[in-house]
C-alpha cells in the first residue's frame, strides 16, 4: 500500500469524501467525517446513532474506521476515539484501554494501555497505573518506563522529558542523553528544537547546546531550513501588548533569512508558506526569496501545502483546495 495518496476530504450534502488534486472526487461523499490519509491510511466516522454525549469529550459520540485508498475499509466503524496513522501505526480505544493498529485494520497491539499517543520514529508514548509513562516499540514491547513524568515524541532519536517540571532529553532506551534549565522543550526537526526558558524561546542542538539565544515570544520549528519566530514589537526584550504581532522567518544559525517582517507566519512545506502580510484575514504565499507567489486570499486560515494542495478556510464550514498557482480545485464557498 502507498505511503502518498494525493487524496483530500471534501464534502457535499452534509457527508463527505474525497477528491484528487485536479477537483475530481474519487470517494463519494459518504461519511460523517473524513480525515487526511497517513500512511496510505484516512481516518472516516460516522455520528453514533444513539446521538449520545461521549464521556471523554462531551461531543456527540462517533464511531471511527480508517479506509484504504480505494476508499474500502480496513478498519470497521467501531472505535470512540483513535490516532491518525503515523509510523504505521494508530492509537484506537476499546472499551476502557488503547491498542494499536497496523494499515491492514489488524490490532497488532492490544488494548492494556489507559492513555497511548501516535508513533514516531519506532517508538509511542503511553501510560498506565495512574499516570507513569513508557515507550512501545512498534510491536508492543516496552523499550523503557518511567516512574513518572510526560514523555514526548521520539524526533531525530531524542525524546523530551518533564520530570517534576525539569526537563530533559532521553535516547531510544530512556537513558538520559542531556538536562537543561528551561521551563518547556519540544521534539527536534533538522537538527534543532526550541526550548522556552525565563519567558523566552531559542533553540539548542542535538548535544543540548543552545545554538539560538533565547530571544524569542514565540518559536516554531525548523522546516525546509527555516523556522517562522515572532519578535519583539517595543525593542529587545519587551513585549508592546497594543501591537499587532510580528513575525519573521530565520535560518538555523539564528540569521534574519527574509527581509520582510509579516503579521503571521505559517511553515514552509513543499517550498512555499503562508503568510499575512499587512491585513489581518488575509493570507498570501511566499517562497524562500520572501517573493509572493500567490496573491494574497481572504480567509480565515491557510494551510500548508501538502501532496500539491493547500486548504483554505474561511468562514464556519466553508472551505476549498488551491494549486500552486493559486487556483481553487474545489471549494463549496458561496
Amino acid at each position: 500500500m502507498s505511503n502518498c495518496v494525493n487524496l483530500f476530504p471534501f464534502s457535499e450534502n452534509d457527508k463527505e469524501g474525497y477528491i484528487n488534486a485536479t477537483g475530481k472526487i474519487v470517494i463519494e461523499p459518504q461519511f460523517d467525517i473524513a480525515a487526511e490519509f497517513y500512511d496510505g491510511v484516512a481516518r472516516v466516522a460516522m455520528i453514533d446513532p444513539s446521538r449520545t454525549l461521549d464521556p471523554l469529550t462531551n461531543m456527540i459520540r462517533l464511531n471511527n474506521g480508517f479506509i484504504g485508498a480505494d476508499g474500502a475499509l480496513i478498519a470497521d466503524f467501531q472505535y470512540p476515539h483513535v490516532r491518525d496513522f503515523s509510523d504505521q501505526r494508530a492509537a484506537v480505544r476499546v472499551g476502557k484501554k488503547v491498542g494499536y493498529l497496523d494499515t491492514a485494520g489488524e490490532m497488532v497491539i492490544e488494548p492494556r494501555f489507559d492513555f497511548a499517543w501516535s508513533c514516531s520514529e519506532g517508538l509511542a508514548p503511553a501510560i498506565v497505573r495512574k499516570n507513569k509513562p513508557m515507550m512501545l516499540s512498534k510491536d508492543g514491547e516496552v523499550a523503557f518506563e518511567k516512574p513518572a513524568g510526560q514523555l514526548g515524541d521520539c524526533r531525530e532519536g531524542l525524546i523530551p522529558y518533564n520530570y517534576k517540571s525539569k526537563w530533559s532529553y532521553l535516547d531510544r532506551d530512556g537513558e538520559t542523553a542531556f538536562e537543561l534549565k528551561c521551563s518547556a522543550a519540544s521534539p527536534f526537526s533538522e537538527g534543532l528544537a526550541a526550548i522556552l526558558a525565563k519567558g523566552k524561546m531559542g533553540y539548542i542542538d542535538t548535544s543540548g547546546n543552545i545554538v539560538i539565544e533565547p530571544q524569542f515570544p514565540q518559536a516554531q520549528e525548523f522546516s525546509e531550513g527555516l523556522a517562522a519566530v515572532e519578535v519583539y514589537n517595543a525593542g529587545k526584550g519587551k513585549k508592546d501588548y497594543t501591537k499587532p504581532q510580528q513575525f519573521i522567518y530565520i535560518d538555523q544559525e539564528g540569521n534574519r533569512a527574509i527581509e520582510t517582517t509579516f503579521l503571521f507566519a505559517g511553515s514552509f512545506s513543499e517550498g512555499l508558506a503562508a503568510v499575512n502580510l499587512d491585513e489581518r484575514g488575509v493570507s498570501a504565499y511566499i517562497n524562500k526569496l520572501g517573493e509572493v507567489v500567490i496573491p494574497p486570499i481572504k480567509c480565515d486560515l491557510a494551510l500548508p501545502f501538502r501532496n500539491g494542495l493547500a486548504r483554505i478556510q474561511f468562514v464556519g464550514d466553508r472551505y476549498g483546495y488551491i494549486n500552486r498557482e493559486g487556483e481553487f480545485v474545489w471549494s463549496n464557498r458561496k
